[in-house]
């Protein structure tokens, strides 16, 4: 009996494991044509490496390209839908990835719209730190004069405030305004005070 059953199990059990990795891929299918039906561009297991300053880290299971504000809000919207974890990417300075790499959607953000009105700069979150600041300073602004150097792109400075060491100059003393996606779907505009800024940290963090 126990020679019968040794061998009917492993038949058995290599089925299970069939079916189950049948309805995974099936499963998979779904989720990549639903994102390309909004993003006919998703990209599959795209290795993160050249996409961060460390150059490290592994795949993400979904890549997918913004390139501006609308786009990425669809591009989160998309991924809160389906219920995938999504990570929103900027130039990948400050970050590391897993060699593991990321299982959900990774939205490469190069939203890098911007422009000065009279003494005040719209930017849209992918846009480049260092551009706007050379492009203020050209303006004849000087507030962001400090902002030489950094890296990155102008929402990772907001959402971590950037800048130099403690009590010297950051990002969030400069900060009027941020439109933000909140949990629930809506966007709301929140002011300084609201983003409770400390030494390179937010209440975005």
């Amino acid at each position: 009996k126990d020679l019968v059953w040794s061998l009917l199990s492993r038949p058995l059990n290599y089925l299970n494991f069939s079916v189950f990795s049948s309805r995974i891929e099936k499963m998979e299918e779904r989720i990549l044509c639903e994102i390309k039906k909004s993003f006919p561009g998703v990209r599959q297991n795209i290795s993160l490496k050249k996409y961060t300053t460390f150059k490290i880290g592994g795949p993400a299971k979904y890549f997918i390209v913004v390139r501006n504000k609308e786009d990425l809000i669809k591009a989160v919207r998309t991924a809160q839908k389906m219920r995938l974890s999504f990570f929103i990417l900027g130039e990948g300075s400050n970050v590391l990835v897993s060699d593991k790499g990321f299982s959900g959607i990774v939205i490469k953000n190069e939203a890098r719209n911007f422009r000065i009105n009279k003494e005040t700069i719209i930017a849209e979150s992918g846009a480049i730190l260092s551009k706007i600041v050379q492009t203020s300073i050209g303006a004849g602004l000087s507030g962001l004069i400090e902002g030489i150097g950094i890296p990155g792109t102008i929402g990772g400075a907001v959402y971590g405030n950037a800048g130099w060491p403690k009590g010297a100059w950051a990002i969030g003393d400069l900060l009027k305004e941020v439109e933000i996606l909140m949990t629930s779907g809506k966007i709301k505009k929140q002011n300084q005070k609201w983003l409770a800024y400390g030494y390179r940290n937010s209440r975005l963090k």
